[in-house]
């Protein structure tokens, strides 16, 4: 057996083998697909708290234009995640039809504190019927996981904005 597989035993004898790597890179994916989620429902509910949450930072305008192969890329999910790891403020945006994401700090303050962040780029799509629908990403991974994408943004004092491309148009199956 190739080391770096797991053995059929352990997931059924009709289940193909599959890489270790590519393994963890679906359940990243899946990971991924989870956030993503739960940032949507923030962005979607945020009318509902009406008090900001003790020690939320200063927030700066922030508005990230995504494109693909140039073309602005509607219904992605946009996500800064901080370099320092100090900072837990979740910070998300969904582009509009021009590519634009008008970045939030908890869903509902317009902006994104000061600080270095790798940003991330989210859009999947769903094929097939209810209970046995397939999911695909449209953004290659490298741009789906913090530790792999090389999009950077600092946010300073006053209005930020920034454009991204997010290389090839694909369609790659998530794994379960």
């Amino acid at each position: 057996m190739e080391e770096n597989t797991l053995p059929n035993t352990l997931v059924g004898s009709d289940y193909p083998k599959k890489p270790i790597k590519k393994r963890r890179t679906a359940l990243l994916s899946c990971i991924i697909l989870v956030l993503a989620v739960l940032n949507i429902a923030v962005l979607v509910f945020h009318d509902t708290w009406s008090s900001q949450p003790n020690g939320l930072p200063q927030v700066y305008p922030c508005i990230l234009s995504i494109t693909q192969l140039g073309t602005p890329l509607e219904g992605a999910m946009v996500q800064l995640s901080p370099m320092d790891g100090k900072q837990s403020w979740s910070t998300a945006g969904i582009t509009d039809e021009n590519g634009n994401a008008k970045m939030r700090t908890y869903g509902k303050w317009n902006g994104a504190p000061l600080g270095k962040f790798k940003v991330t780029v989210i859009k999947y799509i769903a094929e097939g019927k209810e209970n046995k629908e397939i999911f695909y990403s449209l953004v290659e991974t490298q741009y789906t996981d913090p530790a792999l994408s090389d999009l950077e943004i600092e946010i300073v004092k006053g209005e930020n904005h920034k454009t991204f491309d997010v290389g090839n148009i694909v369609k790659e199956h998530i794994q379960e």
